[in-house]
């Protein structure tokens, strides 16, 4: 079934739709979710590699192995996550999860040391982290409803991709500024 109705005014469904959307207190809260866990990955995916050489003494191909690592475990969190979300029928839990987790793995970037350790906490952020993006789609379309899902969805990667840039200049400019990768992580 298309989620709009072929004779619906086309004016409302370019800009009707995001007022209703926008009218939503439960997709604003969404839509901060994106903006901080989007934003925060693209931030952590552009820098990770020198934040590892940087911080850790990590060499720059052992850090790539790590920047894949987070990765290949994402991969395999957006497969495993949303399938027990989908099986509980519950998506609030595992949002709220892979926020923490994401949270906990990128402090633990400041401290944790050594090429194990760093691995084992790339697999644990790109797990959790990664595969908080199904979870927040799917509950956008549960939020807004079907006939709002694309514009829904659209919004929140816009928000996003904002977020993206603004973090990744913000951390370029706190470690310029600091001379050290601590105040970026922080900042994420």
């Amino acid at each position: 079934t298309p989620s709009r109705a072929p004779d619906q005014d086309q004016s409302e469904v370019k800009w009707g739709g995001l007022g209703v959307i926008l009218r939503n207190r439960n997709f604003i809260l969404l839509g901060l979710v994106a903006m901080v866990g989007i934003g925060a990955f693209n931030g952590l995916a552009t820098w990770l590699e020198k934040i590892l050489h940087e911080m850790h003494d990590i060499p720059m191909t052992d850090a790539g192995n790590i920047s894949a690592v987070l990765i290949l475990s994402g991969l395999v969190g957006c497969l495993v996550i949303p399938l027990i979300s989908d099986k509980v029928r519950r998506r609030k839990p595992f949002l709220i999860l892979a926020s923490l987790v994401g949270a906990i793995s990128v402090t633990a970037l400041i401290f944790i040391r050594g090429y194990t350790a760093n691995l084992l906490d790339g697999i644990l952020l790109g797990f959790f982290l990664i595969s908080a993006l199904p979870i927040m789609l799917t509950m956008s379309a549960e939020i807004t409803g079907p006939r709002y899902a694309g514009v829904s969805v659209g919004y929140l990667q816009l928000l996003g991709n904002i977020a993206a840039v603004v973090l990744v200049s913000s951390m370029e400019g706190l470690r310029s500024a600091t001379g050290q990768f601590v105040a970026p992580l922080a900042l994420l």
